[in-house]
This record gives C-alpha cells, structure tokens and sequence, in this order.
C-alpha cells in the first residue's frame, strides 16, 4: 500500500495518523473508504470500503495506491467528481491517473464548505 504526495483526507476523518496505521495493520474500521488508482488498465480510479483490505488479495497485493481517505462512499465520489473537473481545467482532459502522478498534482484543497 502506497500514497500518493498529495493524498486527499475529508474533514469527517478525525485523526488520520490512527486511520492510516490501522490501514496498514488491516484492522477494521466502520466509517473508512478509501480511493486507489486502478490497477485495471481500462479504469481510472477505485472506490473501497476499507474492509476489503482484509481479503486475500489485498494482504498480498501491495500495488495499490491510496489517493484519499474519506468517512462516507458519497464523500469520495465527491472528492473523484471535484477531482475530475481540477483536472480538466489544469490539464484540459480527464486522465486522473497521469494528474495525480504528475508533478502538476498539488492536492485538493476542501474549501468548498
């Protein structure tokens, strides 16, 4: 499990450093979702309860990148739909997974209220 540079934590997430380690222990947690950059070529980014850490694939697989941490599923389709329109007026296109890799990635900023 990785994150990225700049990786997105809502206001509902109360203290992240405790969110975070029980992430990597795969402890559970009841108000966690978590977005990753897709592995499937075909997609761009994924929404997960934080409970699914603890299948199989995931405890073996450590390809995943984290690019936020929100407290509720409409929290990260939020950040992915606030995402998609930053990257369309920086980059002029929807390609999430290169502009958040990008050194022109500087983060999402949660002014919004």
């Amino acid at each position: 499990m990785k994150f990225i540079k700049h990786f997105y934590v809502s206001k509902s997430i109360e203290n992240v450093n405790r969110v975070i380690s029980r992430l990597k222990r795969n402890v559970g947690q009841i108000g966690v979702y978590i977005t990753t950059i897709s592995t499937n070529p075909a997609e761009q980014l994924d929404i997960y309860h934080c409970s699914v850490l603890k299948q199989k694939y995931f405890r073996k697989s450590k390809d995943f990148t984290i690019v936020a941490i929100t407290a509720t599923h409409k929290e990260a389709v939020d950040f992915v739909t606030y995402l998609t329109e930053d990257c369309l007026k920086v980059r002029g296109d929807c390609n999430l997974k290169e502009y958040l890799l990008s050194d022109s990635f500087k983060g999402i900023i949660d002014d919004r209220g």
